[in-house]
């Protein structure tokens, strides 16, 4: 369930700035942008916790979501904004030929997709949202560039090439996080910032798990899309950006960094 803009305006108002009814604190020029502040300060925190594997992928599962993408003959996906309506905050998991079925039919039987060549030629990856994940044999591992290019030519080791590929039961697929490698003068289309996967899956399948960037908010009638259970921080970290403007090290500051201590070490 998301956050409601108002819930959080309310509550920063009649508890934290004591302020119900007056005109001091405006919804659209102080209250609202400290709330996007806010969503913008618990990104960087999450981040920092999912980088330390300190925060459970449960606390992020209303925006986290599981997309079937077609890969370029390169075996890249470029995970597009335009095309998946929003921006992506943090890859979680990368699951190589994957089983789905087709997602506007009844019976939701197992199909195999078949390949569809992509505007702009098979350079390009394609999202293929006619499809819904089941289940896959395989997960992809990530690696450091660094480790990209040592593990190539290592049998042991995830995204090697020495492995047969017949040998389904021995690949390690890994994946490089996404990078630009399109100049933008050399092919037909822009490819834009791709990720890549080892061994290669040439114009094949691939499921893509991810967290997808809260929205930020515009008016009061919005909803955030973080869990229920970040409210209360996401409320004491906008009414502390509140308190800046009051500009003397206030009680509200003090009091709320003090919360926000407390609260982080509750939730990381």
């Amino acid at each position: 369930m998301a956050i409601i803009v108002q819930e959080i305006i309310d509550k920063m108002r009649q508890v934290g700035l004591d302020a119900e009814g007056a005109d001091y604190y405006r919804d659209d020029i102080d209250l609202i942008p400290a709330i996007n502040a806010g969503i913008d300060w618990l990104v960087a925190v999450v981040n920092s916790a999912l980088g330390a594997s300190k925060l459970s992928e449960e606390s992020l599962r209303e925006i986290t979501l599981t997309k079937i993408y077609q890969t370029s003959r390169y075996s890249r996906v470029y995970l597009d904004p335009a095309d998946l309506g929003h921006s992506v905050w943090t890859i979680l998991s990368i699951m190589p030929k994957p089983l789905v079925y087709q997602t506007d039919v009844a019976d939701k039987q197992p199909v195999t997709p078949a390949y569809v060549e992509p505007a702009g030629g098979e350079a390009n990856s394609i999202l293929r949202p006619e499809f819904s994940f089941i289940e896959s044999d395989f997960y992809a591992k990530r690696l450091t560039l660094e480790e990209w290019n040592v593990n190539k030519k290592n049998p042991f080791k995830a995204g090697n090439v020495i492995t047969d590929v017949e040998c389904e039961d021995l690949l390690e697929y890994a994946y490089l996080d996404p990078i630009i490698y399109s100049t933008g003068n050399t092919v037909p289309v822009d490819t834009g910032i791709e990720l890549t996967i080892r061994p290669e899956l040439s114009k094949d399948f691939v499921a893509i798990s991810y967290v997808k960037y809260p929205n930020r908010v515009a008016a009061n009638t919005d909803a955030i899309e973080l869990p229920l259970s970040m409210s209360n921080l996401l409320y004491q970290k906008a009414l502390q950006f509140v308190s800046y403007k009051q500009g003397d090290d206030t009680t509200v500051y003090n009091v709320t960094a003090n919360d926000i201590n407390i609260l982080l070490n509750s939730m990381l």
